[in-house]
């Protein structure tokens, strides 16, 4: 596959120690807001260099960078809200919606990054922006894309990013998100096994719940299918007696 262009950098930011959010009065520190910065260095082994999450469970490596472009902004953000909702990449000139589970992207000439999903929000994006945003981007995927850093290297404010390799091509991390987040979580057993077999997908929140929901249904419909049969043979006894 041909390396393809699906975007270039507009914005990069990063925050290695937590402030207290706007709008807020809890005291309640985060690195929701993070500062402007000319230039990332992406590290394979530790994630983004002076790039740190408040909470320790989600610095987890399947979330070491995030990406959203202009579009999903616009979506999310009012016209006097900030541009920002933890991203570490904003990207222009892109679609990160169509963004498939397992891409393997590269930006400038070395850093490699594998996406893993949609990042799941919180109820920080109703303090930062307005309530009803945490809904919003729960029920339509627009959380942002987190990936896994592959291969060290710097990026910039007005790199390309180029598609190298789609594994997955019949599944964007919207997709899977909404299957599992969205108004209407999937009650489809192949959907679900499916989405629990896709290679590279982040585990916590998506690959162990589609698995979970998946033994879920099987076991419901065993249980359902145990029911049918007692009430099958409940009727044959039944009408066995009745005749003699």
């Amino acid at each position: 596959m041909t390396d393809t262009p699906i975007g270039a950098i507009t914005r990069l930011s990063a925050l290695q120690h937590p402030e207290h959010l706007p709008n807020s009065n809890t005291g309640i520190k985060s690195n929701y807001m993070k500062l402007d910065q000319p230039i990332l260095h992406l590290d394979h082994h530790q994630g983004i260099v002076g790039d740190h999450r408040a909470v320790k469970n989600h610095q987890i490596r399947d979330r070491d960078i995030m990406f959203t472009d202009l579009n999903v902004l616009d979506r999310v953000v009012k016209d006097d809200g900030p541009p920002m909702i933890g991203q570490n990449v904003t990207v222009e000139d892109a679609d990160t919606l169509s963004w498939c589970v397992g891409d393997l992207i590269r930006i400038g000439d070395h850093a490699l990054v594998r996406i893993t999903s949609v990042r799941k929000p919180c109820p920080k994006n109703d303090t930062v922006h307005y309530k009803g945003t945490q809904k919003l981007m729960e029920e339509e995927g627009l959380g942002g894309i987190f990936g896994r850093i592959e291969i060290t290297g710097d990026i910039h404010v007005g790199d390309t990013i180029y598609l190298v390799d789609r594994p997955n091509p019949d599944w964007t991390c919207q997709d899977v998100h909404i299957a599992l987040y969205g108004k209407s979580p999937s009650k489809d057993a192949n959907k679900l096994q499916q989405i629990a077999g896709l290679p590279y997908l982040e585990e916590p929140r998506y690959k162990q719940v589609a698995e979970k929901r998946f033994m879920e249904l099987q076991a419901y419909k065993k249980g359902m299918a145990v029911k049918l049969l007692y009430v099958v043979l409940s009727a044959v006894i039944l009408a066995w007696f009745l005749v003699i």
